[in-house]
Parts: structure tokens; C-alpha cells; sequence
């Protein structure tokens, strides 16, 4: 999941209570391999409904009360990133409704967690919570440079041509001083002269057009070798994050508590609001996914309920 940027409030209040619902600026983004924790309970209803707008509202009024230091969000977008060849990604196009929360003023941002209730009908529920730890994105190296288009080096008129015309005035010249007519001999010289002045523009500019080429394909080739070094060096940092984004630290322990502070305060409300009333806990799973970090529970969700 992308990290959480500046929030951007969509206050939406329920019919049962004044709580706001606070949507983050961007959808949270879900990936497989930033799934740290993930816990699981299928329950039969009986026609009790608890949704996840429900469960957003009575979690955020609970960890208040209790002044947790989470910050607690609603969004009906959440959607997964499907992980394919190459490490490269797709969204998926479902949407679904989850409630994000984390840690409030932690320098660890990259932690969050996420829960959901999905129905099957009307008489069955999954209550879905999952704790992620995802990689902060580096900055991007921009887009890869364009070869720079060459300037035409062609001259507009071929150099045969205006030699030819040189070739044609001094013959001109030649003619006029046999017969010395005066008119045919400045006609021969003002062609000779504007034909060599051609000559020497048009080469000018074709010099002019080939070092320009030369400077632009210079300057191209400089630019793409600070690209992939950009993008080698982005890589590497990519590299690191995905190594040391759980490395031991105080974050450990931070998400432990995180991660079992929101899981009994979940289990808390769905037994209050649907075991109580009725509803059954049919089935249940957990499953760790770093055992360093997280050990492998010896008890099922529900089971201090």
C-alpha cells in the first residue's frame, strides 16, 4: 500500500453515531509481500449486521477513549496490486471497503494496518484484518531522455547545382568579352558572384547544422548515462528498503503492539455487536508471515472471547 500522504478529509457521519469518516487522499493499495500478519474469521450471522463502516466507527470511538495514538481511516476503494513476471504489478479492479490505521506522529509511516467485514449473503461474514509493512518509494528517475531529432544537413540547393551556375556565369563572361557586350558580362559576373555567395551560405549552414547534431547527440548520450545511473541507484535503494524495512529496531516493537492492540480491540466490538446478539465464530485463521517479528499464536482469533 502506498504510503499515507496528507489526508484528505471526506467527512461521511452514520446513522448511529457522529463519528467521521476519514478517507485517506489515496486508496489504500494492497501487495501480497508487504502482508507481514494476516487474520481471518468466518462467522455465521444469524441476520446481524456489522459492516465495515460500522466496524470503522465503534474502532475509532474505542482507541479514542482509550487514547491510543492511532489515527484511524475509512475508504471504499481498497483494492489489491496483483504481483506479476518481472516483479512488475497490476491493480486490480475490485474495490472493496477497509478501514486503514496508523501509528499517529511514529516516524514509522511504512506500517499499517488494515480490516474488513465481507458478507456472503446475509448469513455469512469474514471479518479480514491484516498487518503490512511496506517498502517507502524512492524517488523516481523521470522518464528515460528522447534522442534529440536531427537537423536537416541537406542544403537547400545541391552544391552540383550552384557550381553549375558558377560554371554558367564565367561562361557568360567569357562570351561577353568576345563580343563585348557589356550587359551579358555583369549578368555573367552578378551570377557568378550570387552563385559563389550561395555556395559559401549553404555550406556554412550545413557546418552549423552538423555541429549542432554533433552537440545535441553529445549532450543525449551524457543524459541518458545520468539516467541509468539514476535508475541503477534507485534500484538499489529499492533493494535495500525490501531487505531492511523490518530490520531490528524499536519498529518491532512498535508493531507488535500495533498489531495486537487493534486485533483484541476488532475482536472486542465483533463480539459485542454480533457474537452476543447471536452470531457464531464458524472458523478461524492466522497466519504470521515473519515469525522473527511476529511468533506464530498458539491461540485462534475469538479464542479470549
Amino acid at each position: 500500500m502506498t504510503q499515507q500522504p496528507k489526508n484528505n478529509p471526506i467527512v461521511q457521519d452514520t446513522t448511529s453515531s457522529n463519528i467521521a469518516r476519514i478517507e485517506p487522499s489515496i486508496p489504500p493499495h494492497l501487495t501480497q509481500s508487504w502482508v507481514v500478519w494476516e487474520g481471518a474469521a468466518v462467522i455465521q450471522t444469524n441476520g446481524i449486521k456489522l459492516d465495515t463502516g460500522d466496524l470503522h466507527d465503534l474502532l475509532k470511538k474505542e482507541l479514542e477513549s482509550q487514547k491510543v495514538p492511532i489515527d484511524i481511516f475509512y475508504t471504499p476503494h481498497a483494492c489489491w496490486i496483483i504481483e506479476g513476471a518481472m516483479g512488475e504489478g497490476k491493480i486490480d479492479k475490485e474495490r472493496r471497503a477497509r478501514v486503514a490505521a496508523i501509528l499517529k506522529n511514529s516516524i514509522y509511516t511504512n506500517m499499517q494496518f488494515i480490516a474488513g467485514i465481507d458478507y456472503l449473503g446475509t448469513e455469512w461474514a469474514n471479518v479480514q484484518m491484516m498487518m503490512i509493512v511496506q517498502p517507502e518509494k524512492p524517488q523516481d528517475a523521470g522518464p528515460r531522455p528522447i534522442r534529440p531529432k536531427e537537423i536537416n544537413t541537406k542544403p537547400l540547393i545541391p552544391n552540383e547545382a550552384i557550381l553549375l551556375m558558377i560554371i554558367v556565369g564565367l561562361v557568360l563572361i567569357f562570351w561577353s568579352m568576345l563580343g563585348n557586350n557589356a550587359l551579358l558580362f555583369l549578368l555573367g559576373l552578378l551570377g557568378s558572384i550570387g552563385a559563389v555567395v550561395l555556395l559559401i551560405q549553404s555550406n556554412k549552414s550545413l557546418i552549423d547544422a552538423t555541429t549542432k547534431n554533433q552537440q545535441n547527440l553529445r549532450q543525449y548520450e551524457y543524459d541518458v548515462a545520468e539516467w541509468e545511473r539514476r535508475v541503477a541507484k534507485i534500484k538499489l535503494e529499492e533493494e535495500e528498503l525490501k531487505r531492511n524495512r523490518l530490520s531490528r529496531s524499536f519498529q518491532w516493537d512498535d508493531l507488535r503492539v500495533m498489531l495486537e492492540v487493534m486485533k483484541q480491540t476488532i475482536e472486542k466490538i465483533v463480539k459485542e455487536q454480533m457474537l452476543d446478539k447471536g452470531a457464531s465464530v464458524k472458523e478461524t485463521i492466522q497466519s504470521t508471515k515473519d515469525e522473527q517479528i511476529i511468533p506464530e499464536s498458539k491461540k485462534n482469533l475469538f479464542d479470549e472471547f
